[in-house]
This record gives C-alpha cells, sequence and structure tokens, in this order.
C-alpha cells in the first residue's frame, strides 16, 4: 500500500515538473521555491433560521417557528395574537393570522362551532374541505371561499388546527383567489417549522390548566394523581403529580365536589342537579356506579378503613351515609341547615358537618354493630361563627378548623372539649380548608382576594397569605411530597404550592437534542436526560449546556428561548411559568484522517518530482543555449 501511495504521487510530482521544466525561460542558475503544503480541516453548521426565514417566538400564544422575512410582522398590543402579511398585501383580509385559547370543547366541537359561525357572518360561504390529519403540528385543515362585501373581493381560506391539552391553537391563512396559490407554499413551509406548546407549557399562567370552572379536588398520595372536579364542563381532569400535566379526563356530569379512598383506588364524585354520587374506579378511569343521595349533594368525605362514604346534601339538610363495600345508600341523618362540608377524624371516628345555614357544625360520632348490618350515629351541635362553609381537621393534636365565610374567621375547636379555643381572623370568604398533617400547617382558600392563607397549627398565627389566581375555590395537601394544590374557579387553573416555602411552584421539562449528545447545569444540579424539575415562583436559573464528545451546542428552544442570548450555551432566566427549555446539540463530522504513508507520499512525492524536474530542466538548459 505505501509504495503505491508512493509510486503514484512520486508520477505525479514528476509530470508536473517536467511539465514547468519546459514551459521555463532558459536560466544560468535557476532559484528553488519551497512550497510548504497546509492541509486545513473546515467544518459549517447550519444556521438557526432557513434563507429568507428567521426565528419567532411567542411565550403569550405558545408558539415557535419560522417565518418569512419578507412578509410583515404586527402583533397585537397584548401579543395574543400575531399576524404575517405577504408582500404587496393589498386587502383586509390576506395573510396568516395566529392565535390561541383554552376550550374544554373537543377539536371537532370547537370547529362545529367556527364553521357555523362563518356561515352565519361571511357572505357567500362555501366550504370546501374539511380534513383530519395525522401530523404532530396539525390535526385538522379546513378551507372554504367567501366574498368581501366592502370591497366586493372574493377570497379562499385554510384554516389549520391543533390542540394541546386543552389549548387550541389556529392558524388562518386568507388571500385573493387568485393569489391564493402564490403564497401557500410560504405558509406551509412555515407551518412545518411550528412547534406548538413548549413556550406556553400549560398557558401563560404559573399554573396547571384544566377544564372549565375547577370546583373540588383531591391527592391520591399514593398514586400521586390529582383529581380536579371541573363544574363547567362536565368532567375530571386526572393531573399527573410528578410532571404537573394532565394525564387523562372523566366525563362526569355536574361534577362539583369529589373524595378518594386510595386504599380501594376509588372516587366519589358529587353531581348536585341529579342528587347522586358517581364513583369512578380509579385504574381505568371509568364510572363503575351511581348512587342516589340527597339533594343537591356539595359535599363528600371518606372513611377508608371502613369504607363509609358520606354526603352534606344542602338543599334537605341531611349527611347520607353510603356502604362502600356494594355502593348501597345506607339511610339520611338529619343536621343542621344547609350543610356545606365535611371532615373525618379517622382516629376518633367523628364526622365533622359545617352547617352554613344554621352558624353550627354538628359532630356525629358513627360506628357499626353486628358486623356492618347496623350503623350508629350519635350527634352534637357546637356554634360558630357566621355562615360556616368549610372544616378541617388535624386527627394528630385532635383539633378542627371552621371557615366562617361570614366574618372572615377561622374557628378552632378541640376535639376532645368539643369547645372552640380561638378565632383566627382570615381573609375574605374562607371557603375551604385543609391540613399537612406532617408541618401541622393550616392552609385556607380565601375565595374573595385570591389569596391562600397559611397558619400555623401550633401557635394559630396567621403566618402567610399566597397570591395565586382568580377565586381559588378548594384546597388539598399532599403530605408525602409536601405539595397544596389549589384549583382557581374563575381563571381554570390549578396553583401547586411548595409546602416548605410556601411560595407558588413552576416546572420546568428540561430536554437534550438529540439524546445523549450533551448535559446540561442548572444552579450546581447536573441534568443528562429529558426530566421535569419543580422550582418556586420567580427563582433565578443560570444554566449551562455542555456538549459530548463530537457534539457542538447550537441553541435553546421552548418557554425559555425567548431570552436574548439563547444562542449562548450559559443563560439566566426567571423561573415565571410552566414550560420545556431543550438544549440543542449537532453531531459534527469526524475528525479528518490522512493514513501515514499517504501523508508521507503527499509531502515527499512533490518535492521528489520538482527535484528531478528541475535536474532534467538543468540538463536541458545548456542545449538550448547553444542551439540559439
Amino acid at each position: 500500500m505505501f509504495s503505491l501511495y508512493f509510486m503514484i504521487l512520486l508520477v505525479l510530482g514528476m509530470v508536473l515538473s517536467i511539465v514547468h521544466g519546459h514551459e521555463a525561460k532558459a536560466r544560468i542558475a535557476p532559484s528553488m521555491t519551497t512550497r510548504h503544503l497546509k492541509i486545513v480541516q473546515t467544518t459549517s453548521y447550519p444556521s438557526s433560521s432557513l434563507m429568507g426565514f428567521a426565528p419567532y417566538r411567542n411565550p403569550t400564544i405558545g408558539i415557535t417557528l419560522l417565518y418569512p422575512t419578507a412578509w410583515k410582522k404586527i402583533e397585537s398590543s397584548n401579543k395574543t395574537e400575531v399576524t404575517f402579511l405577504p408582500p404587496l398585501e393589498r386587502h383586509r383580509y390576506s395573510g396568516l393570522k395566529i392565535q390561541s385559547q383554552s376550550s374544554a370543547l373537543t377539536l371537532s366541537e370547537y370547529i362545529g362551532s367556527e364553521i357555523n359561525n362563518y356561515k352565519n357572518i361571511l357572505s357567500h360561504f362555501k366550504l370546501i374541505d374539511s380534513v383530519a390529519l395525522k401530523n404532530n403540528r396539525i390535526n385538522r385543515t379546513v378551507t372554504f371561499n367567501f366574498t368581501d362585501l366592502i370591497s366586493g373581493t372574493h377570497y379562499k381560506q385554510t384554516n389549520f388546527y391543533t390542540k394541546n391539552g386543552v389549548k387550541i391553537y389556529e392558524f388562518w391563512y386568507s388571500e385573493e383567489i387568485g393569489r391564493y396559490p402564490i403564497f401557500l407554499p410560504t405558509v406551509l413551509k412555515l407551518i412545518s417549522s411550528l412547534i406548538v406548546g413548549g413556550a406556553d407549557h400549560q398557558g401563560a399562567k404559573p399554573g396547571i390548566l384544566v377544564s372549565s370552572k375547577p370546583y373540588g379536588l383531591d391527592v391520591n398520595q399514593k398514586t400521586n394523581l390529582v383529581y380536579v372536579a371541573d363544574s363547567g364542563s362536565n368532567q375530571i381532569s386526572v393531573i399527573d403529580g410528578t410532571r404537573d400535566d394532565i394525564k387523562a379526563n372523566i366525563t362526569v356530569n355536574h361534577p362539583y365536589a369529589l373524595a378518594l379512598d386510595p386504599d380501594y383506588d376509588r372516587l366519589y364524585v358529587t353531581n348536585g342537579p341529579s342528587n347522586s354520587l358517581s364513583v369512578i374506579d380509579g385504574d381505568t378511569f371509568r364510572s363503575v356506579d351511581s348512587i342516589k343521595v340527597g339533594k343537591a349533594p356539595n359535599a363528600v368525605v371518606v372513611d377508608p378503613g371502613s369504607q363509609w362514604i358520606f354526603t352534606a346534601n344542602h338543599d334537605d339538610n341531611t349527611v347520607s351515609v353510603i356502604d362502600g363495600v356494594n355502593d348501597k345508600l345506607v339511610g339520611n341523618v338529619t343536621v343542621g341547615k344547609g350543610p356545606s362540608d365535611l371532615a373525618i377524624d379517622l382516629v376518633t371516628k367523628r364526622l365533622y358537618v359545617a352547617n352554613s345555614g344554621s352558624n353550627t357544625v354538628s359532630v356525629l360520632d358513627y360506628f357499626t354493630s353486628h358486623g356492618r348490618t347496623k350503623f350508629v350515629i350519635q350527634m352534637t351541635t357546637l356554634r360558630v361563627g357566621h355562615f360556616p362553609d368549610c372544616v378541617a381537621v388535624n386527627q394528630d393534636v385532635n383539633l378542627v378548623y371552621v371557615c366562617n365565610g361570614g366574618d372572615n374567621t377561622v374557628s378552632v375547636i378541640n376535639g376532645s372539649t368539643e369547645k372552640a379555643i380561638n378565632n383566627i381572623t382570615e381573609g375574605e370568604d374562607p371557603v375551604a380548608a385543609s391540613v399537612d398533617p406532617s408541618s401541622g400547617k393550616v392552609y385556607v382558600a380565601n375565595y374573595d382576594d385570591d389569596k391562600i392563607s397559611v397558619i400555623n397549627g401550633t401557635s394559630d398565627n396567621l403566618t402567610k397569605s399566597v397570591r395565586v389566581d382568580i377565586r381559588p375555590s378548594s384546597v388539598a395537601v399532599n403530605p408525602v411530597t409536601n405539595l397544596v394544590y389549589v384549583p382557581n374557579d374563575l381563571s381554570n387553573v390549578v396553583h401547586v404550592i411548595n409546602g416548605v416555602t410556601d411560595k407558588p411552584t413552576v416546572g420546568i421539562n428540561f430536554k437534550i437534542t438529540p439524546p445523549n449528545s450533551g448535559n446540561v447545569i442548572c444552579n450546581g444540579q447536573p441534568i443528562f436526560k429529558d426530566v421535569f424539575i419543580r422550582y418556586d415562583f420567580g427563582s433565578v436559573l443560570h444554566c449551562n449546556a455542555e456538549s459530548n464528545t463530537r457534539f457542538v451546542f447550537t441553541s435553546w428552544s421552548g418557554a425559555f428561548a425567548h431570552i436574548s442570548n439563547y444562542n449562548s450555551a450559559m443563560i439566566t432566566f426567571n423561573t415565571s411559568k410552566y414550560g420545556d427549555l431543550t438544549a440543542n446539540f449537532l453531531q459534527a463530522p469526524p475528525p479528518l484522517t490522512i493514513p501515514p504513508e499517504l501523508l508521507f507520499g503527499v509531502i515527499l512525492g512533490p518535492i521528489v518530482g520538482a527535484v528531478i524536474g528541475w535536474v532534467l530542466g538543468f540538463i536541458r538548459s545548456p542545449r538550448r543555449m547553444a542551439s540559439s
């Protein structure tokens, strides 16, 4: 192999040198020029944008894409809508408009509603097609023609739809019928670069976006699933507590309050208008039974050890008792007026009922005899503040907390003596409470001032008020993870509060693309693979991307990629929302390697050839001089 390379390069060098010698002018003492061969390896990496396209990120809408730089970009003042206008735009319907919004409807229902709306408001509306796509960017397209009555111009429009969670993204491309095909390829190229959801994971607010009017909420400590009753959309949102995203949606008519039996993985949901209790299998997320109870059940609680379920029936002043073994109604017990909430002390087997219409708490001692054939209740009544709307129990210290919505206080009752021992001034309209047994803290949801009050269970002092969103309707603690969950009735958001710092949290989905191409270090914490990490809202993160061998870092993308230095491996940002953060790496081509024998031939061949050529040229030179 060595001799083959060497001889080929040697011959080439001789030929080139001889040719050069024949063309050289006659010289008596020709000079030799030394050539230095320098081997340079060059590597070029693709730009972050295509030629004629530039990156655009809108965290409010929740999109990242490449848009044509020749098109005019117009954002609304609150950045909830963006329009791209093609060159020589002439009419008000021209261009591509993008927006997103939350909806409890399915994508088909939403599109059907939009089509009906178009039929009513657009002149000469004619539907051309409606196509469902199996695509990770676009799920559905709708194309139609219409006429602008003001200008008389005939338009063709295609709407592109996709859904991520409960958020629907819409892209409307409209143009004069004659110009429509001209810009369509550019629009399709823009949409092919689309990334949805990453810029606005679960919405721009620092919380988990669920469906309409979330009210009741409970946590399964064993499975780390959070169940939310979306009273405005007839469904239960199931949140995966490990990643704070929606795992499933369960259809239930008019859900209001709910409670879990973690031992048997059963979920019980009150259905107010139908005066019933739905039973959901927590494994399959399917309804397995429906039990008739009293009128307007608006609270439910479970004794998991003995499998008794209780509902507070507001309109007939009763508590229904259900046997969880066979899902049968045992009977109804009359309590005070307008029972609105329930809580159980599992140690003492006492059921506490907050009666908002009579300013009392009913205390029911319950037990069974003759197996489960006889259910016995002994009841006493306690006076509390005005309009008691909620009740919670700390069974470790036998204390009961009652929210008095009418005078904005929390009554503290000693469960042993059944006497009030304190009255804590609260926020406006306390409607729900939950106790963290590990810390003794009591969390109270104040509906009218949009705050969660944190009460020290030892001193009964109000230690902190945590701002959440609009109208917190309930609160529940997971003592295993030390997280507090708060649904907000009017904003469709569930907040997650850190039970250690009592601050709202957000979560970041860290991603490394491609896998095993590098790692990320944020505030000293190494991240080697895709992972979800929760941080307190407003935390400052210093992140650095480090590439593995034969990879180079190119850019950041996702929710926080709008920062000015997203092409830099080191970034700093505030954790102001949920979102994805992706470190993008590119594999470098393998280094240029030259076999030693080839390198030897490359260097030595031309030199030897040049020497031989010079000698031959020198020999021939006297002959030329003699002949002249």
